[in-house]
């Protein structure tokens, strides 16, 4: 598993995340794997609303297929996160307490954390 330290505040062009850039650079190389797979637990909710151009920089940047599975404390801020990237989001799927009633999913009631897989186009 390859991990890389980014502050999500900020561009994914910023200095503080040339690093971060750098691996998700190499995924376009012969030599280096796909990233399948990026976990984001209770990140949204901690930065407060300075995540925006981190995201879609990440998104664009990352090959279609790759799975976000982002998880916090409450569900509007993953609503949010759809209303803002939605058109680069091939499919998404609650993973939630919200999941058998789907008829509520818009709602802010989980029991648990929310949390949302979302497949990149």
């Amino acid at each position: 598993i390859d991990t890389v330290v980014c502050d999500v505040r900020y561009s994914l062009k910023e200095e503080a995340n040339q690093s971060a850039l750098a691996q998700l650079t190499a995924i376009d190389s012969e030599t280096s794997s796909d990233m399948d797979l990026i976990i984001v637990s209770y990140l949204i909710t901690e930065t407060r609303g300075k995540w925006h151009v981190f995201f879609k920089d990440l998104i664009s940047k990352v090959l279609p297929g790759t799975l976000l599975l982002l998880i916090e404390p409450n569900s509007w801020q993953l609503h949010q996160f759809l209303e803002l990237y939605g058109d680069m989001i091939s499919y998404y799927e609650w993973l939630d307490s919200s999941r058998e009633t789907p008829e509520l999913q818009h709602l802010q009631g989980r029991i648990g954390p929310a949390v949302l897989m979302a497949c990149v186009k």
